[in-house]
């Protein structure tokens, strides 16, 4: 019985084919094996028993014709024509009863009509001696003693011929009587069996059928409802317990395998649901906060730009009175030549010089002041490039955490299958975004990094500008007690006037130094407000980003609710 059910299905309805194959054959053979009896039965009557009647009644004609001749050859009154014309006639009946008697031996007769043959010919030969005879003696005259010489020596011949053929033919018609009926009773004997067989097939098939269809139809119906109850979301089916080997066992085993495996992946995709609901939530709110830190970091930037800005309108301002400054020292160095022949303008130059030298020297605080106003203003923008840095790092880290929650959610929606692939849409959306942001802030770092570098030669140049500024301070300082000198000595040689000179042109030459060194800061103060300003743009598209991945996420969040939703159609 185990071994019948773990017969593979087409085997147990190959093994019912064959079953009811075997029963065909039975029935067919029977069949066949009957009608080759009746067909060698009904051969054997025609070729042994009814042609032998046939030829066994010609030849008792024949005799019987040979028989009356030879009565008219002894009896009857005949002309010498006449009688020549019945010896013929009966020689020619002779004949046909010899070729008779050979195709009646050819017919296979039996062993008992084989056994008369001797008795017959015996016969057959006595007779036509006699008879031969008994012609003779007619013929030469003696017509009675003929006729009694035929009536004493032949007619007991010929009675006895008569009686064997009498007697075989006969024996072939019980012989064939005989074999009718055996015939018969095959027939019925046969039709018994094709009657038995074709019942017990009916039954056994029927029987085996029955069996052999709920051996497959009851696990079956078993499989089909767990299906049914799986196709409804119910996966708390009871699994099918069948220990087969065909192929409803294996289809049982594989459902409830499928069922176990959909139960594991609801229960993951639930989780994941959750867990991507959670993901985005926080995504959403850490979006928020990075566009709340790129307003502010915008903010800062647009701050920077404005003072950057001040810086490049206070030091052009520094400029034009450097510049005013140089060439006022340019021309008290030119008039400082003629002192020695103006002596008598010295004083009123010296006064005059005196103011210029004041002005000159307040002139030169404001510019200490501007540097050092522009060199707290550089310092507060590297700081601000620091904090735009690390916060390029948070949405760096941020971008990385969106690519790999993307990432994570493309898996989780491959895995949900034909649900998921509108989620899969979204989280390659949002990693696509993440990827963005990744390379938007990598751009801000490196414009960062280059204008933290800009801001470090601005520094440097400014820490330069302000050395200079302090000592030009010291030389115009120095200028004013050389000026306060000459008003205090007017009167002195030649030599100091030279060495007064001398000092005019070497202020006139740190001025100049003064103004080149302006320009620099101008000039840096100028690129320092274009990258505050690239900054800006770079920031302001961050912030689009940030915003765009905020959407994303609020979309992601009910592309979640969604799978939880559908998840929550199925039973675990």
């Amino acid at each position: 019985m185990k071994a019948l059910q773990n017969l593979r299905v087409g085997t147990k309805i190959i093994a019912l084919v064959m079953l009811m194959a075997i029963f065909l054959s039975v029935v067919g053979y029977t069949g066949y094996y009957n009608n080759l009896k009746s067909n060698d039965i009904i051969n054997t009557l025609y070729t042994d028993k009814l042609r032998s009647i046939s030829l066994l009644k010609e030849a008792r004609a024949a005799n019987r014709n040979i028989q009356g001749i030879s009565y008219r050859l002894l009896t009857a009154p005949l002309t010498q024509t006449e009688y020549l014309e019945l010896k013929n006639e009966m020689d020619a009946l002779i004949t046909q009863f010899n070729e008779i008697w050979t195709n009646y031996k050819q017919t296979n007769p039996d062993t008992y009509e084989q056994d008369m043959f001797p008795t017959f010919d015996s016969e057959l030969e006595q007779y036509r001696t006699e008879r031969e005879e008994a012609l003779a003696i007619a013929s030469a005259g003696n017509e009675e003693e003929g006729f009694r010489y035929f009536t004493r020596e032949v007619t007991p011949h010929m009675e006895k011929l008569n009686s064997i053929l009498l007697e075989i033919s006969d024996y072939n018609d019980r012989t064939s009587k005989e074999m009718m009926d055996q015939a018969n009773e095959d027939f019925k004997s046969s039709t018994r069996v094709i009657i038995i067989v074709l019942a017990a097939a009916v039954v056994l098939a029927i029987a085996v059928g029955t069996f052999i269809g709920r051996l497959i139809s009851v696990p079956l119906n078993k499989v089909v409802t767990n299906v049914n109850e799986i196709a409804r979301g119910n996966l708390t089916v009871e699994a099918v317990k069948l220990d087969t080997k065909d192929e409803i066992g294996i289809l049982a085993q594989a459902v409830n395998q499928m069922a176990v495996n959909l139960k594991d992946l609801i229960k993951h995709v639930s989780v994941s649901a959750e867990q991507v609901a959670s993901s985005s939530e926080e995504l959403s709110a850490s979006s928020e906060q990075q566009a709340l830190a790129t307003s502010q970091v915008a903010t800062a930037i647009a701050d920077v730009a404005a003072g950057t800005e001040k810086q490049s309108m206070a030091i052009d301002d520094t400029s034009m009175a450097i510049e005013q400054i140089s060439a006022a020292i340019q021309q008290v160095a030119a008039t400082s030549s003629e002192v020695a022949e103006q002596a008598s303008n010295t004083s009123l130059a010296a006064q005059d010089g005196q103011k210029v030298i004041d002005q000159a020297i307040k002139q030169m605080n404001r510019i200490g002041h501007a540097t050092d106003v522009t060199q707290g203003a550089v310092d507060k923008l590297a700081q601000g490039s620091r904090m735009i840095g690390e916060i390029t790092d948070v949405i760096s880290d941020i971008a990385s955490q969106t690519n790999l929650l993307a990432l994570n959610a493309a898996i989780e929606a491959a895995r949900a299958g034909e649900q998921g692939r509108g989620f899969a849409v979204v989280a390659e959306e949002v990693r696509k975004l993440a990827e963005q942001s990744s390379k938007a802030a990598n751009q801000i770092a490196e414009l960062i990094n280059e204008n933290h570098l800009n801001i470090n030669n601005a520094v440097t140049a400014m820490q330069t500008g302000n050395q200079d500024v302090k000592h030009g301070i010291e030389m115009v300082s120095s200028v004013g007690a050389t000026f306060e000198q000459i008003a205090g000595s007017i009167n002195q040689s030649v030599n100091s006037i030279q060495e007064v000179s001398a000092s005019v042109e070497e202020m006139a030459g740190g001025s100049q130094q003064i103004v080149n060194a302006i320009n620099q800061i101008d000039t840096i103060s100028k690129q320092n407000l274009s990258q505050s300003q690239t900054v800006s743009a770079a920031t302001e598209e961050q912030s689009a980003s940030v915003e765009q991945i905020s959407s994303s996420s609020q979309a992601l969040a009910k592309m979640a609710q969604d799978l939880q939703l559908a998840v929550s159609k199925f039973s675990v």
